[in-house]
């Protein structure tokens, strides 16, 4: 370049291995949430899974539904249904008490969804 900088250097085309590479390392750091949230309602409403597991996933959901957008995928994949149930049909309280903290934190501040539930 005339003011004595380096010319920007051309970006070469990416190889198949590099773009693979890539995919991994987005699916790493961004994993598809929705399929997370289904991995984790599905063990959640699992009878024959011990009580430790079930409470876990409970857990785990919890804290995805404190994105609200992550809250409204919950809904859209019928994450209500399975919590309510929990709630109203399970005898472990410590169950109960994580289905209630799932649905809690899923309609804070969202109008929308408190409506649903």
């Amino acid at each position: 370049m005339p003011d004595g900088t380096a010319a920007p250097k051309r970006a070469s085309p990416m190889t198949p291995e590099r773009r693979a590479e890539l995919d991994e390392l987005g699916r790493i750091m961004m994993p598809d949430m929705v399929a997370e949230m289904r991995k984790m309602l599905a063990v959640a409403e699992d009878e024959t899974m011990d009580l430790e597991a079930r409470e876990a996933a409970f857990e785990m959901l919890q804290e995805q539904v404190e994105d609200i957008d992550n809250a409204r995928d919950f809904h859209t994949i019928g994450g209500f249904p399975v919590v309510l149930r929990a709630l109203a049909e399970d005898g472990a309280p410590r169950l109960q008490a994580a289905a209630a903290w799932v649905a809690g934190t899923a309609v804070q501040n969202n109008r929308e969804l408190q409506l649903v539930l």
